[in-house]
């Protein structure tokens, strides 16, 4: 059994064990904090299972950004759970679930009973991208980007991409539309008050992290064509500076700068238009949708350099305005989740 086998035995059996002790506890605040260290092994499951971009994205939003939204929820209501005690019952069931999970896990690494994790030889298909991306030699099958996970996202594999994307930009529809009576809600309230929000020093100390954050979260946006990171990846990040604002300065700091929910849907749409037009446009002069460079059988093709700088075809652009998207839509629903309970509970009384 190999080194990096047994971590991820490891990871998986305290992931496991941190859901028991997470489900047991009444004190909400701990339950947070397991659950922050449960995602840390998650993060390390997912790099040794190669997948390093999935775990550059879950780093932020599960340790992070669900984090910071729990803490705030129990901030605005009670640190403790009051429940009646476990019966012996459920105990015992949890603790025989443990030891199955464990003993398969174990079962499954050490003797290959239902797989193991990949090896560290590339494999033919991470062969040919890596020889085709950026092969000046032979440009083939080469997308001109030196980001092999871009190149393959945005260009190898771009309708995966688009429904993906439907898929994420869909549930952000469904919330608005369930959350549609937002106006009512903040029609009598007042933009900033003086009684929200925590401390001066958390407030100017958020600042400074926010600007670290955007900071961030821009070059993973701007250079994910070149370096690891992305549209996804930088818009994800980016909606937790907006998360690390709302709770010592309040949703209403962000709505007194305009960042309210039609404008953040109007920033959204039209990143998404423009990464539409960015797919069908090679389409329309002769070429096929999500093509970036030019091929053997479709002379169309982005330009690789745009006033001496590398935009890899079409990839930077579509990394931004996919950031952009992103950020717009989870920044949405920071906006819906962090509405007081107060209002809710007036605009029920308004309209029973």
């Amino acid at each position: 059994m190999l080194i990096s086998e047994v971590l991820l035995a490891y990871s998986m059996i305290v992931i496991t064990l941190l859901t028991l002790v997470i489900i047991f506890t009444k004190d909400l605040v701990n339950a947070v904090v397991l659950s922050a260290a449960q995602s840390i092994f998650f993060v390390i499951a997912l790099y040794l299972l190669l997948a390093v971009d999935v775990a550059l994205v879950y780093l932020p939003v599960a340790v992070g950004g669900y984090s910071l939204i729990f803490l705030y929820a129990i901030g605005k209501t009670e640190r403790f759970e009051k429940v009646a005690g476990y019966s012996r019952k459920l105990i015992f069931l949890s603790v025989m679930a443990f030891m199955l999970i464990a003993a398969l896990l174990i079962g499954m690494l050490a003797g290959g009973y239902t797989g193991w994790i990949p090896r560290e030889v590339t494999r033919p298909l991470a062969r040919f991208v890596l020889r085709s991306t950026i092969n000046h030699l032979n440009k083939t099958f080469w997308t001109s980007s030196p980001e092999a996970v871009s190149a393959t996202v945005w260009d190898y594999r771009g309708l995966d991409t688009f429904f993906e994307i439907a898929v994420f930009y869909g549930s952000i529809a469904g919330c608005l539309a369930l959350f549609r009576f937002i106006d009512v809600v903040f029609k009598e309230r007042p933009i900033e008050k003086a009684d929200v929000g925590l401390s001066i020093v958390a407030k100017a100390s958020c600042k400074i992290i926010f600007a670290l954050i955007a900071v961030a979260s821009a070059s993973l946006m701007l250079h994910g064509h070149l370096t690891p990171g992305g549209g996804f990846q930088g818009g994800s990040a980016f909606s937790i500076a907006l998360m690390v604002v709302i709770i010592p300065l309040s949703q209403y700091f962000l709505r007194g700068l305009g960042l309210e929910e039609r404008r953040l849907m109007l920033l959204r749409s039209i990143g998404l238009t423009l990464i539409a037009l960015l797919i069908l446009l090679p389409a329309a002069l002769g070429g096929y949708i999500f093509q970036n460079q030019a091929k053997l059988w479709a002379d169309f093709g982005y330009p690789t350099i745009i006033g001496g700088f590398w935009t890899s075809g079409s990839i930077f652009f579509l990394n931004l305005f996919d950031g952009m998207a992103v950020a717009a839509g989870f920044a949405i629903i920071f906006l819906i989740l962090s509405i007081p309970e107060e209002c809710f509970k007036r605009l029920m009384k308004v309209k029973p």
